[in-house]
């Protein structure tokens, strides 16, 4: 009697049996059945766990064989995302903790951005540099048992507001207006935007001549 142990704690392990003598027709019975079977006799998709098995021919005599399907313990991680701070943000992270498996560990992902892998101990790791979106993480160990995960790293939404209250020239034609600029609601630096370049990054502006001016904020 031979066997192929299972992997990864799959049911993939194997038991042949095989006989000589006796009179047919042989019975498989006890952990493993098959009626009128032949030698050798091949179970797949087996568990890991003993098998008592029993080979019994047509005038009752027996053969017992006792085998036991072994096997790796199976990989499994656990992913969790960290979202980016702020909109166009690459700082959002996956921190990737194994267990059962058997170190070292091989870690590969796909998905927006490629970011950097950190080995922060043994059983886990981090892929940081992240931009939002959903990325596709699959760790191998060194029993070459692989798991997977799906882990989405989400941006904070634009809940960004701005007012511009401008006070008029005091004399028509001079350049003594005012604007100033509210902004409510971001997350972080602000990069500002004036249609005139020389106020860029102002939010408050003391020499407005009579006109029209245009603001983007990001």
């Amino acid at each position: 009697t031979t066997k192929t142990d299972a992997t990864c704690g799959n049911n993939n392990g194997s038991i042949t049996i095989s006989w000589s003598g006796g009179t047919g027709p042989y019975n498989i019975s006890g952990d493993l059945n098959r009626a009128n079977a032949v030698s050798p006799s091949v179970f797949n998709n087996l568990l890991a766990k003993p098998y008592a098995i029993i080979v019994t021919d047509s005038k009752g005599c027996t053969a017992n064989f006792n085998v036991t399907i072994t096997s790796q313990q199976a990989l499994e991680i656990t992913c969790n995302a960290v979202n980016v701070s702020q909109a166009n943000g690459a700082d959002g992270r996956i921190e990737i903790t194994m267990s059962q498996g058997k170190a070292p560990y091989s870690v590969s992902w796909q998905g927006t951005q490629n970011g950097q892998m950190q080995n922060v101990a043994q059983n886990s790791y981090s892929i940081t540099n992240l931009s939002a979106g959903q990325y596709n993480i699959t760790v191998t160990d060194a029993n070459g048992c692989t798991d997977v995960c799906q882990s989405s790293i989400n941006a904070p939404g634009c809940n960004m507001t701005a007012d511009a209250q401008g006070e008029i020239t005091k004399c028509f034609g001079s350049n003594d207006g005012k604007i100033n600029l509210i902004i409510t609601g971001a997350i972080g630096a602000t990069v500002i935007k004036w249609s005139n370049s020389a106020w860029n990054g102002l939010t408050t502006i003391t020499n407005a001549s009579p006109g029209t001016y245009n603001v983007t904020i990001t």
